[in-house]
């Protein structure tokens, strides 16, 4: 039991992850296959849909909006300050993060890098936390408009329409509804979801219209919380 209660933060986030992860997969293949019986095409099976760009499309998108807002939460509140706010440095006394590592080379207890690096690895180590998640919101931003693309393709078999490369699909109506999902999903709700996220019940409509080729402009905007941005 002490195993466990030392690690119950991390189970406990790990076991949602993997819940959010099943739910996503099943509303998911279900979508699909409404949608390929719409079409007159056979159903998958859960498997075929968890290999399928459109499964990543939907992974993807998902993460690149937190490594994107973890990024930014690293990045800003290791300069920015806010009264009464627990994740904020002190607001008038320096903070033992600020004390320069160069300081501690001599520390025994200090690490590698501190001891012995270069200067280049030594900040590389400063900053290791916001690169990591700014490698991994690229990493993610790219992933995401590779499997987008491959899931757009699919779209345009189904209506008899050519297939785009992934450069090709980042300019279209599809991918800039999905940009401003990231978007709205951050700003409306700050907290992980699907395509939905902290919207009003219009916004997967819109977000379909755009999807199968109706323009973003001409598509009827979402009349929840995204709309106050």
């Amino acid at each position: 039991m002490r195993w466990l209660r030392l690690r119950a933060l991390l189970l406990a986030n790990l076991g949602l992850f993997f819940a959010f992860l099943v739910g996503l997969a099943l509303t998911g293949h279900a979508q699909q296959n409404a949608e390929l019986t719409d079409h007159g095409r056979p159903p998958q099976t859960l498997t075929q849909y968890l290999g399928s760009s459109s499964f990543g499309e939907a992974v993807f998108e998902n993460w690149e909006s937190e490594f994107l807002q973890m990024f930014s939460y690293v990045l800003l509140t290791a300069y920015l300050v806010q009264k009464g706010s627990a994740e904020s440095r002190p607001l008038d006394e320096p903070a033992p993060q600020d004390e320069d590592p160069r300081d501690h080379r001599g520390d025994r207890e200090a690490p590698w890098p501190v001891r012995r690096g270069s200067e280049l690895i030594l900040t590389l180590y400063e900053n290791s936390l916001a690169i990591a998640f700014g490698l991994a919101f690229l990493v993610s931003i790219w992933l995401h408009a590779a499997t987008g693309a491959a899931a757009y393709s699919q779209d345009q078999e189904l209506h008899a329409s050519p297939a785009v490369t992934t450069w090709q699909y980042i300019g279209t109506p599809r991918q800039a509804a999905e940009r401003r999902s990231v978007a709205f999903g951050r700003a409306s709700a700050g907290t992980p979801g699907t395509y939905g996220t902290g919207c009003g019940g219009d916004w997967g409509e819109w977000r379909d219209r755009a999807r199968h080729g109706g323009g973003v402009r001409s598509a009827r905007r979402p009349s929840g919380d995204a709309g106050s941005g």
